[in-house]
């Protein structure tokens, strides 16, 4: 689900769901959905936006820069996007690469209704290529990933030992071990 957010304290935040059953399951928890994708449509009916988050949205669409450039339109001069992308680059894919094997899973980085996939230097210059600035960017531990759960030396560790454990060797190597990529971008920047 695609979120926007608008001004301040009193924020709105209109949520964007295409799937029918998910989006009326979050109207019920008292969210604003428009059931549907994102579409100029949309924005012509609404206010810009201070704010446009993209939560693990990039990687199930086939052209996520045509996503970037519309939520531009949306946005205020100088509005901000909010991203998490899964990392491909994550040691367990390249294992599994250096394996030979690419088995889609339903849920993390393998997910099977991925249709892109990103390191962190290619969704920080699909950003700037699409006028965005990268403001910040912070990788997510993922010690809940069953390649933590079921490997060695891994499923050895108690849960709180495995995250503290996965948490440094993401801080020391967020390329390596970082299982997603979150990122603030400011809109209105020129292009490379």
């Amino acid at each position: 689900m695609t979120s926007i957010v608008t001004g301040g304290k009193g924020n709105e935040i209109y949520g964007i769901e295409p799937d029918e059953t998910r989006a009326e399951l979050a109207k019920s928890r008292g969210i604003n959905v428009f059931c549907g994708t994102l579409s100029e449509q949309f924005f012509n009916n609404q206010e810009p936006f201070d704010v446009v988050i993209f939560s693990d949205v990039l990687e199930h669409v086939a052209d996520p820069a045509e996503l970037l450039r519309l939520a531009a339109k949306g946005l205020k001069p100088g509005g901000l996007v909010l991203i998490s992308v899964p990392n491909v680059a994550h040691w367990s894919m390249r294992l599994h690469l250096l394996r030979g094997r690419f088995d889609y899973t339903e849920v993390g980085i393998r997910d099977a209704t991925h249709l892109r996939w990103f390191t962190l230097n290619t969704i920080q210059g699909l950003l700037r290529k699409e006028g965005f600035e990268v403001l910040d960017c912070k990788p997510t531990v993922g010690a809940w990933m069953s390649e933590y759960r079921h490997q060695k030396p891994w499923k050895w560790m108690s849960g709180p030992a495995r995250f503290r454990v996965v948490s440094a060797l993401t801080c020391a190597a967020p390329t390596l071990f970082g299982c997603q990529f979150v990122l603030k971008a400011r809109s209105g920047v020129s292009s490379e």
